[in-house]
């Protein structure tokens, strides 16, 4: 995709969530769990973050990953960006994944979480998304994008970008990659953007 049409899909997807409802919920996010990024691998990486917005692209919830700390309305042709589709998991395909990382020993890392703690997040979001939706709709805190640490990025591997819930009914997203599961990220809202 060209840059403006990138810009394009976030700014739709931004200008629904200003007046989202139920049925529009449902359409982008029921069958959205997780986005993958396989083999992306960024030039350098100018800040501690990179972000995954949010847009829309053909009436499905997409993720587009930058390496730069910007707001996307200030990318240039130079700004390089990953795309990927939100999907459902299938039965098969988070036993997988599941399976994936059960195997995998927690990274020394302060922002690694051990598997099963992950695990409940994700299964969290996919059996309570709705009520999630619900309860941040009316206060216009819907999650425009998200904020990553660059070390919880395999560069250059494979990435999985899985939408969670934490316990206060907080959305999470957690990064899966060769190494194990990740959890640093901020949403944007609630918390306000670093740049």
């Amino acid at each position: 995709m060209k840059l403006h049409e990138i810009q394009s899909c976030i700014a739709d997807y931004q200008e629904l969530i200003k007046n989202c409802s139920e049925s529009d919920f449902k359409a982008y996010f029921e069958n959205a769990d997780y986005c993958d990024l396989v083999s992306k691998s960024f030039t350098s990486f100018p800040n501690d973050n990179i972000n995954l917005f949010l847009g829309i692209k053909d009436s499905k919830l997409m993720g587009f990953l930058v390496n730069e700390n910007i707001e996307y309305t200030d990318w240039t042709e130079e700004t390089q960006i990953f795309e990927s589709e939100f999907k459902a998991f299938t039965t098969a395909g988070y036993n997988a994944f599941k399976s994936f990382y059960e195997k995998k020993k927690r990274p020394d890392t302060s922002n690694a979480i051990e598997c099963e703690v992950g695990f409940t997040r994700i299964e969290t979001w996919s059996s309570e998304k709705s009520k999630w939706f619900l309860d941040h709709a009316a206060t216009n805190k819907i999650v425009k994008y998200f904020e990553i640490p660059t070390e919880d990025y395999a560069n250059g591997h494979g990435n999985t970008f899985n939408f969670g819930l934490l316990s206060d009914n907080q959305i999470d997203l957690i990064v899966g990659n060769p190494a194990g599961l990740y959890d640093i990220s901020r949403p944007v809202p609630p918390f306000e953007p670093n740049f």
